[in-house]
């Protein structure tokens, strides 16, 4: 009786230690989820479900269409964005010739969310996005004095700019192992 005592506080100083330790984290439960611009699709894994957003499939005076999703948990905020741009109505406005052009469609992106978040620097980086160009920014922000990072990635299939961000808590290495999880779950139909 007196071993299994012992061996019972040992395995509860043991849980105790690897919980502390960060041993004990349990990966979030995550589903596949599409979510749908106006000529491509785009599939992820999230832990939650996202909400459209009420101004979907409006369009814009520039001719282009916007569809977004946001949700979040007390861990992670995610938003996906695809912004359809009308090519023949930008070449109208502008009297010029019109092509994506990912370089300052991403600056643009990342720079509003910079704004808004009032967050650090950051640095596009070139990354694939299911085998496509894309671009990378990393902002850190503080939000309700909680120490956060947001993850941007942008890319394009055809005249469709696609953009998908993930905030978490900084310096959290079991969310930067989910938040990693999201991104390189992305792939575009």
């Amino acid at each position: 009786m007196k071993n299994s005592i012992v061996l019972a506080l040992m395995s509860f100083m043991l849980a105790v230690v690897m919980l502390a330790a960060g041993c004990g984290y349990e990966p979030m439960k995550m589903d596949e989820k599409v979510f749908g611009g106006t000529t491509s699709s785009l599939t992820m894994v999230v832990p939650f479900e996202l909400k459209a957003l009420s101004q979907n499939n409006t369009k814009q005076p520039n001719g282009s269409i916007i569809n977004g999703f946001e949700g979040h948990n007390s861990d992670i905020l995610i938003m996906v964005t695809a912004l359809s741009y009308d090519k023949v109505t930008m070449e109208k406005q502008s009297g010029k010739a019109w092509s994506m052009d990912l370089n300052s469609d991403a600056k643009r992106v990342a720079d509003n969310l910079k704004l808004k978040t009032k967050g650090s620097t950051y640095q596009l980086e070139d990354i694939a996005v299911d085998g496509m160009p894309g671009k990378k920014a990393v902002i850190d922000y503080t939000a309700n004095d909680i120490d956060l990072q947001m993850r941007i990635i942008c890319f394009a299939k055809g005249d469709e700019l696609w953009t998908v961000s993930v905030s978490a808590r900084r310096g959290n290495e079991d969310m930067d192992g989910e938040v990693n999880r999201i991104i390189d779950s992305i792939k575009v139909n």
